[in-house]
């Protein structure tokens, strides 16, 4: 068993990701992952309704981590408002956020979201750097 993995993301970008994934992993990865794309237009309860229906299905007992694209955003305060014990998330997704996810997703949730959480920070650079 593994925890789900959930993208949360403006239209557009989480299917992009996951197409990233399967490309790079091939049609089976090694954890369940589903997208839920919010538009401009969407009616937020609704989509609440919808987040929970899909966490819900995603999660087989180890829990699900969000992965979300931007702080503050409709997409995050959609899932905030669903967090508990069992659903977590983390922000600020890119690639190495979700291929550590993925290669980790055997560990507890709390792990899974710690090793997601470092993977994408470690990617953040700026080149060339600056002397100190």
């Amino acid at each position: 068993m593994s925890v789900g993995i959930l993208l949360v993301a403006h239209e557009g970008l989480g299917q992009a990701f996951l197409a990233n994934a399967k490309a790079t992993w091939g049609v089976a990865l090694p954890a369940p992952v589903a997208v839920f794309e919010v538009p401009r237009d969407r009616n937020v309860e609704i989509s609440r309704k919808q987040l929970l229906s899909i966490v819900k299905s995603l999660d087989a007992g180890e829990g699900v981590l969000a992965l979300v694209d931007v702080v503050g955003a409709t997409p995050f305060n959609i899932v905030q408002a669903l967090l508990g014990p069992q659903f977590r998330m983390v922000t600020g997704l890119n690639v190495a956020m979700l291929m550590r996810s993925l290669n980790y997703a055997h560990l507890p949730l709390p792990q899974v979201a710690v090793k997601a959480a470092e993977g994408a920070i470690r990617e953040v650079a700026i080149y060339p750097e600056e002397p100190q």
